[in-house]
């Protein structure tokens, strides 16, 4: 589920403001409509600035080998979504919806990641970026997920 904030107005032609949790902007749009509220405006709600997560490095190789698989068969937000629903470590779980959340926002990849900079440490993202300009992101994940193991260089956080 996403986080949507939303600006409506209902039938009696207040401003309405706040936010939903759907599968989808499509669910959210359903959501309102059936308040019988039109839609102004509806985006993934921002993240929490402020919160940052840290990965440690077992769970964001889990992640990297979770997102090498899932991508080898299905877009890249929607498996996101699929590994927010799924992650059992709350810092994991936040740590993918804002990328999601930001990914949704038009953000690549990488600069996704860049709001959750102690969770995903300069160097990974670097290498996603890399994985994403030349059109190999999937093929990166996967040798990435080979690569990568708990105490590697590449996942430490400097912290």
């Amino acid at each position: 589920m996403i986080e949507f904030s939303y600006q409506a107005v209902d039938t009696a032609g207040r401003t309405r403001h706040g936010q939903l949790r759907a599968s989808d902007a499509q669910a959210a749009n359903a959501q309102l409509l059936g308040k019988r509220w039109l839609v102004v405006q509806l985006a993934p709600a921002a993240p929490e600035q402020g919160r940052q997560v840290r990965l440690p490095a077992r769970e964001l190789a889990l992640f990297t080998r979770q997102l090498a698989a899932l991508t080898a068969s299905l877009p890249l937000a929607q498996a996101l979504q699929a590994i927010s629903q799924q992650a059992g470590q709350r810092r994991l779980r936040q740590a993918v919806h804002s990328t999601q959340a930001r990914l949704a926002e038009g953000f690549a990849l990488a600069e996704a990641m860049a709001a959750q900079p102690r969770a995903f440490p300069p160097l990974y993202r670097a290498m996603i970026a890399a994985g994403e300009a030349s059109g190999a992101l999937p093929q990166l994940l996967a040798r990435l997920a080979e690569l990568l193991r708990p105490g590697d260089l590449i996942v430490a956080s400097g912290d």
